[in-house]
């Protein structure tokens, strides 16, 4: 039976239950080893309890105690051994974490993306983040092939940039894209990096300081000196970036300048110190003297050597479990990858106000005029890009998941991601043998789906 295709509420687990769709309560899934491939490394469970039991030497036993080697086991534990999980300046066991396997190590991105997504959905606070990549908008999920790569349809997405590792990373790859285009047809020996940051500190809120980020960046070319400032470039391309260390959450902002003639290492320093000294006055003028930056740390203009400045924008396409910020901070997957494994209050607390704070900002600003000359066109909504809808005709369907089969696959962590690759992985035999590709993508599904432990394993 098809399920609703309204939008069902969440239970406590943040889980979406309906009609066809079999209930999470009913069951759990134990990782047998430290792989993180799914299929016959997981197993299903019909003892709530068994999720809380670790495998040998891992960090938590099972209710009667934790084996030997475990750091803490329980009245049978052996001696503590040492802790895998980064020192957050307390000394805790994190919660929930037997029985896992590591975020890192995925044998893809796409795996480690939705892996990730499936984590650490429980914690989101925006009910689209909840629902993403899980909720069945019209019961049944298709699987579609475009080309050598799969994808599902008939499923919600959130289009998130900022708290879905998912829709992050394609919108992200299709801004790059852009990016480097406009950044070839300017020609990169004219095109300058500039960095604006403001002081920040303790209990700062990270939704006024960001935005007040903005307005600093739009009263910097506003007056006599602001125009002639900003006359000193033809385009700009505008990202917003946050990170979170010892001095809390730091909002700041690079840009890409797209300047008339190349600069010599005198002109740019040059233009810095203008720059600085009115970026000095209008982040006093949108956020108060308090945030004043420094003239050393509050602006930094350099030249684009290399392709390097992608990472500046944010727009660089690394796995969400390797994505790491600089000077002892933490980005927000990094974060979220510590939520995910550890599921600590403070962590947790962290990613919800980050998720929260960037709610509605903008990732990529271009200046007017510039996607047209450079024939790039009206810009792309986020949700549009990570919608089923994406403009191409030639998306081919291999299978319909029906609701009770969906509901195994999307409540264990990173299966819907394996799935697509045993598809793909399908689909390469067929061509490669001469066989047709719809029936051996089917026997690929039926076999996953049997290995998840489906109620009824599709026949091929």
């Amino acid at each position: 039976m098809r399920g609703p295709g309204h939008l069902p509420q969440l239970d406590a687990t943040g889980r979406a239950p309906g009609p066809g769709l079999r209930q999470p309560a009913t069951f759990t899934y134990t990782f047998i080893d430290s792989t993180p491939a799914l299929g016959a490394d997981a197993r299903r469970s019909d003892q709530p309890g068994e999720l809380a039991g670790g495998p040998a030497g891992g960090p938590a036993g099972g209710p009667a105690g934790g084996p030997a080697g475990g750091p803490a086991g329980g009245p049978a534990g052996g001696p503590a051994g040492p802790l895998p999980w980064k020192d957050r300046e307390q000394s805790f066991q994190p919660p929930n974490s037997a029985g896992f396997a590591p975020l890192s190590g995925s044998g893809s991105r796409r795996r480690a993306s939705y892996r990730l997504r499936d984590r650490l959905r429980v914690w989101q606070p925006n009910i689209h983040q909840k629902l993403c990549g899980r909720c069945a908008l019209g019961g049944a999920v298709g699987v579609e092939l475009v080309g050598d790569r799969a994808r599902y349809q008939g499923l919600a997405t959130c289009g998130s940039v900022w708290s879905c590792p998912v829709c992050s990373g394609i919108v992200r790859a299709a801004r790059a894209e852009e990016v480097q285009k406009v950044v070839g047809w300017w020609g990169q020996d004219r095109v300058l990096l500039l960095s604006l940051t403001v002081r920040h500190g303790l209990g700062d809120d990270l939704r006024k300081v960001r935005k007040g980020v903005a307005q600093a960046c739009r009263y910097l070319g506003q007056g006599r000196e602001g125009v002639a400032i900003r006359a000193l470039w033809d385009h700009q391309i505008r990202a917003l970036e946050t990170t979170h260390g010892a001095n809390d959450w730091h909002p700041h902002l690079h840009l890409l300048l797209l300047l008339p003639a190349e600069l010599d290492a005198e002109g740019i320093e040059s233009m810095r110190v203008r720059i600085s000294a009115r970026w000095q006055l209008a982040v006093e003028r949108a956020l108060g003297r308090r945030h004043v930056p420094d003239d050393r740390h509050g602006c930094d203009l350099r030249p684009c050597r290399d392709a390097r400045y992608l990472a500046k924008l944010g727009l660089e396409l690394a796995d969400p479990d390797t994505k790491q910020a600089s000077n002892g901070n933490r980005s927000p997957w990094e974060i979220a990858r510590d939520v995910a494994q550890w599921n600590h209050p403070r962590d947790i607390a962290l990613w919800q106000q980050f998720a929260e704070g960037m709610h509605g900002a903008r990732m990529l600003t271009w200046s007017r005029g510039l996607r047209d000359a450079a024939g790039l066109g009206e810009e792309v909504p986020d949700e549009k890009l990570v919608g089923d809808d994406q403009g191409d005709d030639v998306a081919e369907r291999v299978a319909v998941l029906e609701p009770a089969e969906w509901s195994v696959v999307c409540h264990v962590p990173g299966a819907s991601a394996v799935l697509l690759d045993r598809v793909e992985a399908a689909a390469r035999r067929a061509r490669a043998g001469g066989v047709p590709l719809v029936p051996e993508a089917r026997e690929a599904i039926a076999r996953y789906l049997a290995e998840l432990g489906a109620v009824e394993a599709r026949a091929g």
